[in-house]
């Protein structure tokens, strides 16, 4: 063999070493047949199951009412926020709406009136459920018995001081609000339970809440 052709043979044997050199390191650098296993990816976390929520962070307002007494108003805040306001009658001087800090922790659909023990309702009859002289209404807010938020037909008196103590609203307004404390109290009802109490009005439905709702009363 010549001397060109010796050397020729020794940089072709070089070079195909380089060569299959950067070919091995190549293939564990994309994972080829010499590369190690990738480690296992950390499981990722699940999100929580919304139905374990309370009721307030599934996405009902907090509710919370407030009762100016001098200016015979009830003013309705959602998240802080005023969103409703309602003229209502509030008690007499001699039987004046208490005043302070309560919860709302009983929804009444159609009360049933039974005379407190006041001397102004010593010869006062019973009134039952949707009775025409029922003077609670459609529904009925409790927060510190006898005292409660009721609705009335009375709509006239709305704006003045004509009640024993406790506040009265229209009808509209107390079914509406009823629900919402329902709702915002952790006692959500179906539509059906609305419809119905609406349509059978001799039928007494008591509900607790098991959330009060936050009343403020205002001198």
């Amino acid at each position: 063999m010549r001397r060109g052709q010796h050397r020729s043979g020794i940089l072709a044997v070089v070079a195909l070493t380089i060569v299959c050199g950067c070919v091995e390191a190549g293939d564990e650098e994309a994972g080829g047949p010499g590369a190690a296993a990738p480690p296992a990816a950390e499981p990722t976390a699940m999100p929580a199951d919304s139905a374990a929520l309370p009721p307030q962070a599934a996405g009902v307002a907090n509710l919370r009412l407030v009762i100016d007494v001098s200016e015979r108003e009830l003013r309705v805040y959602e998240d802080g926020e005023l969103v409703e306001t309602h003229p209502v009658a509030v008690g007499r001087a001699e039987y004046p709406t208490p005043t302070g800090d309560y919860s709302i922790t009983q929804v009444v659909w159609n009360p049933e009136w039974i005379p407190p023990d006041s001397p102004w309702a010593e010869e006062e009859d019973s009134a039952a459920p949707g009775d025409p002289d029922n003077p609670l209404g459609r529904a009925q807010l409790v927060f510190d018995l006898p005292y409660s938020i009721h609705g009335t037909d009375d709509v006239a008196s709305l704006g003045k001081a004509e009640s024993h103590g406790s506040v009265r609203v229209s009808n509209r307004v107390v079914v509406d609000l009823a629900r919402r404390a329902m709702e915002a109290g952790g006692a959500p009802r179906p539509q059906a339970f609305y419809d119905e109490v609406r349509r059978r009005r001799t039928e007494k439905r008591v509900v607790d809440l098991p959330q009060p709702v936050p009343l403020e009363i205002r001198p």
